[in-house]
């Protein structure tokens, strides 16, 4: 039976919305792990050749992207949680697609249910 190479998205897919710096994270091929006292390193979702640090700079790239895109969330697409805002999961994949960020679990996602297509 194959693996399952992209098990690791599965609880940030389970969740409805994303922080800014979450949905950068996946996109770049990065899961954050958030712990008491902070944030620690990130995990990279499928184990390849690409080293953590190029994936961090692709984080870091798409983030000034996020930055720089005038974002226009409808009312139910965005929710203010404590001092910072979060996007429902189909905002950030269509802004992902919109932006020309590829998204190669996207097909798996809809595939095992965890995202409807729109």
């Amino acid at each position: 039976m194959p693996v399952n190479k992209w098990k690791k998205l599965e609880s940030a897919l389970a969740k409805d919305f994303w922080s800014e710096s979450e949905a950068c994270h996946i996109f770049a091929g990065l899961i954050q792990v958030v712990r008491r006292g902070g944030i620690k390193p990130s995990l990279p979702i499928v184990e390849d050749q690409q080293a953590i640090s190029a994936k961090e700079r692709e984080q870091d790239r798409i983030k000034a992207i996020w930055e720089g895109t005038d974002h226009e969330p409808k009312g139910t697409e965005i929710r203010s949680k404590g001092p910072r805002e979060e996007y429902s999961v189909a905002y950030c994949i269509r802004w992902a697609q919109k932006k020309r960020i590829d998204v190669p679990w996207l097909g798996w996602a809809i595939k095992e249910g965890y995202l409807k297509t729109e």
